[in-house]
């Protein structure tokens, strides 16, 4: 299906394209999600076991900060030995782009990265129960805020512990794990309206 269209390519790398008497020479990119860049390439999914179109780094090294990880294939060696080179099943589609003009696509990069970020920040806010108790806690207090019967004089005691419970300190020491307590945050981090919620609401 992509023949025409890849014979079409390799006519512009290999001869131009002459328009109005002047000659056009092109060096040609990829770029594309990392689903489609593995199938152009002829590689395993992004689960698998070597996942990474550039280099032959396996999932079980790919924490290692002391390898310096560059680009170590080619196009030549996956048109001509693909099945010698881990995680490659089917030769590339594209022989006329270079590994090192093949790029990543910026935008999956950043909500891909954000995914994971987001994720691993819930979760740290379901283990730490202070974070959690903190939000929680906020809730309860926006829900009394808006709540027309709420005793003032019981919303303002509820926050100021809600403030407290802001601005609890660190215990013990970091490097005794079993006696060390995760503090939460300092009084140069309390806003303009938590000052009003509590003090003003």
């Amino acid at each position: 299906m992509l023949s025409l269209f890849i014979n079409e390519l390799k006519s512009f790398k290999e001869n131009g394209l002459e328009v109005s008497g002047i000659l056009w020479k092109f060096e040609l990119y990829f770029s594309s999600d990392w689903k489609f860049l593995a199938i152009c390439l002829g590689l395993n999914g992004l689960t698998a076991n070597y996942f990474c179109p550039w280099c032959c780094c396996s999932k079980n090294q790919i924490g290692d900060l002391n390898r310096n990880w560059c680009i170590e294939k080619s196009i030549d060696q996956l048109i001509t030995n693909y099945n010698e080179i881990n995680g490659h099943i089917n030769p590339p589609f594209f022989s006329i782009i270079p590994i090192e003009n093949i790029i990543f696509d910026e935008l999956h990069a950043l909500l891909r990265i954000t995914d994971r970020l987001w994720e691993l920040m819930l979760a740290e806010i379901q283990e730490n129960e202070l974070i959690r108790k903190l939000w929680d806690g906020f809730y309860e207090l926006y829900c009394a805020l808006r709540n027309k019967n709420t005793d003032p004089a019981q919303l303002k005691q509820q926050s100021l512990e809600w403030l407290s419970l802001f601005l609890t300190p660190l215990q013990g020491n970091p490097s005794h794990p079993k006696t060390y307590v995760r503090g939460l945050y300092m009084l140069n981090q309390i806003t303009p309206y938590m000052h009003a919620l509590v003090y003003h609401g």
